[in-house]
């Protein structure tokens, strides 16, 4: 958010220098430090190869450049740090501020089709941030959402896709359902209809009611939504 505003992008130089984050915010490190997206995060959290000074997420993407957080903060710093808050406050106008404070939603990154979800991993290879951990940012322009499309059987039974008229194809999609990393993620397949042509998937209402009574739909991997032509 600080850095949404284009007059603070000089701030990266002073963010990267040590003694310049000493005097300022009180911290023993720069408090950025750039990183090599084609190298593990879990690689680069150490400073001049000591032991590890920086948050591996999220990774902050900045003029183009990757940076992580340094992580060591204590008490002793709050002075200074709440003093320079003070005299560098964001302005409220930025977009990003506007949007939290208005609620905006986070992408939900277990509904990402790109998301590797028991690794915490992205999996697009055309993001520049392919195979590191998933920041969940507002506005990733890399999340796709698989959805599927929630309409009568009636529709269903002449095999034609509603969106575009071709001939579509029942197959089966695995779905998975879990509400924490750490709790037991369970997978069932769903019987739907499918256009190769213009790639929308459709499942019948009653299915999909079966599936998802007791569950919460923020948990559930794939988007379900009404069909509306």
């Amino acid at each position: 958010m600080y850095f949404s505003d284009s007059n603070r992008k000089y701030d990266l130089k002073n963010f990267t220098n040590k003694y310049w984050c000493n005097d300022n915010f009180g911290i023993c490190y720069p408090l950025l430090k750039e990183v090599d997206i084609t190298t593990p995060i879990s690689q680069q959290k150490g400073y001049n190869n000591d032991y590890a000074r920086y948050w591996t997420k999220p990774i902050l993407e900045l003029n183009g450049k990757h940076y992580i957080i340094c992580s060591q903060w204590f008490e002793d710093f709050r002075e200074k740090l709440d003093k320079w808050i003070s005299k560098n406050p964001v302005p409220s106008s930025i977009p990003a501020i506007k949007a939290f404070k208005e609620f905006i939603p986070l992408k939900q990154k277990n509904k990402c089709i790109h998301y590797d979800y028991k690794k915490d991993l992205c999996g697009n290879l055309d993001n520049p941030l392919f195979n590191q951990p998933c920041d969940n940012v507002p506005y990733c322009h890399y999340y796709s959402e698989k959805i599927v499309y929630i309409t009568s059987k009636d529709k269903l039974r002449s095999k034609l896709c509603l969106c575009c008229g071709s001939q579509a194809e029942y197959e089966y999609l695995e779905v998975s359902y879990s509400q924490s990393k750490n709790s037991l993620t369970t997978t069932k397949k769903l019987q739907i209809l499918r256009c190769n042509h213009c790639h929308k998937d459709f499942i019948n209402v009653d299915l999909y009611k079966n599936y998802a009574k007791n569950k919460n739909p923020d948990y559930i991997d794939v988007k379900f939504t009404e069909f509306k032509k």
